[in-house]
């Protein structure tokens, strides 16, 4: 190789090498000023971690408070279907049932500023509406009460639907017997009275497929607390604290340099 190349390369090796050494002595300095700084950093870490445990204590435990409602079903046409729409129903308890609750617990007890929130939900494709709340274990009591209050507001409802449609099947019935009874043996009656006896099937099916809505589930507490754990609580705030005893250790030299550099300057 010739020199004028040599020459060339070398400047390009040389600012490799001082550019590798400038980092390696970096890392080291950043090092250094944390082992220097270790006080700061560990009363920090130390600070927030009991700052996380007394966090952890006062903050209650919540449970998780669920209850289910099958909806009553009615026999349409050869098909099994709810005596009212799964959406329908959910509507009704998310902006009636769910408000007169809440608010008649409010007129009741106006020393309670908590806010309470009742979560309704249907799962997919099922005839099942499902009301949930998170609460503190000592409210179980006040739970229950709630949950009960807007499943009586869906079973009072339906009770209402179902004695009706019951009704009217029943008064079909006996409506479409006295009628077939009356008539008499004669060929000209026959067609017809076949198309009552087949009537007189259906209603029966009907009645006897008939199915009020019921609670399928009373409220119960999740056997785990919901929410962040206090162990989670506690390593969050280690790391907080780690985080913060880092930027205050590097922080803190920065000042010092300054301040000696400030006294370099105003000695000379």
């Amino acid at each position: 190789m010739k020199d004028n190349e040599l020459q060339q390369l070398k400047p390009v090796y040389i600012h490799e090498a001082f550019a590798a050494h400038d980092d390696e002595i970096s890392l080291v300095d950043l090092a250094l000023v944390l082992v220097r700084r270790k006080t700061i950093i560990i009363g920090i870490v130390g600070l927030f971690i009991a700052a996380g445990i007394a966090l952890a204590l006062i903050t209650e435990k919540t449970y998780n408070y669920r209850s289910s409602i099958e909806i009553g079903t009615q026999m349409i046409d050869g098909h099994m279907k709810p005596i009212e729409s799964p959406s329908s129903l959910l509507a009704k308890v998310d902006y009636s049932f769910i408000p007169k609750t809440l608010h008649q617990y409010q007129q009741q007890n106006p020393e309670d500023e908590k806010t309470y929130e009742i979560t309704a939900s249907n799962p997919s494709g099922s005839s099942i509406i499902t009301l949930s709340m998170s609460a503190a274990d000592n409210q179980s009591e006040l739970i229950h009460g709630f949950i009960k209050s807007i499943t009586q507001y869906i079973l009072q409802e339906h009770n209402e639907l179902f004695n009706t449609l019951k009704e009217t099947l029943e008064l079909q019935l006996t409506q479409a017997t006295n009628r077939l009874n009356s008539m008499d043996n004669s060929s000209e009656n026959l067609a017809e009275k076949n198309s009552l006896r087949d009537k007189i099937d259906s209603y029966l099916s009907q009645l006897a497929n008939l199915r009020g809505t019921k609670v399928i589930s009373q409220p119960m507490k999740s056997q785990k607390p919901s929410g962040t754990s206090r162990k989670l609580i506690v390593v969050i705030a280690a790391f907080a604290g780690l985080f913060i005893g880092i930027f205050a250790a590097f922080f803190v030299e920065f000042a010092g340099k300054v301040r000696e550099k400030k006294a370099e300057l105003n000695l000379s």
